[in-house]
């Protein structure tokens, strides 16, 4: 899946920042092939403690998760959504969201954004 491709540094980055990473067989199998440490566990419905149980439980702090255009995978991603949102977990359905949020993760980890008046970013010509 080109998705997969095009997230790969963005899952590298996470991982190397602390986040535990989990996938399901696929995914997890082009993130190990990368060398990438990642923890396989079943699609939706297809075994024990699979991607939605592993949300339901709380031991899932974000979500990236694209989905092509088969019915099964537009299901899944409907349940993964579902759990969630009903956890406040942060999700991303789109590469382009993926790549912004852990840009801001990154961003996050290396320095406080802290609040900052507008005029003050205009006035040290910051954009």
């Amino acid at each position: 899946m080109e998705d997969r491709a095009r997230i790969c540094e963005q899952i590298r980055a996470l991982a190397s920042n602390g986040f535990r990473v989990i996938a399901t067989p696929g995914t997890a199998d082009t993130l190990e092939a990368l060398g990438i440490d990642v923890e396989s566990v079943p699609k939706v419905g297809q075994g024990d403690n699979d991607v939605v149980q592993r949300i339901d439980s709380g031991t899932v702090d974000l979500v990236i998760n694209t989905v092509g255009a088969d019915a099964v995978s537009v299901r899944d991603s409907a349940e993964i959504r579902r759990s969630a949102l009903l956890h406040s977990v942060p999700y991303f359905t789109t590469v382009a969201g993926a790549i912004s949020g852990v840009g801001a993760i990154r961003a996050l980890q290396m320095e406080s954004i802290g609040v900052r008046a507008l005029q003050d970013i205009h006035a040290g010509g910051i954009g």
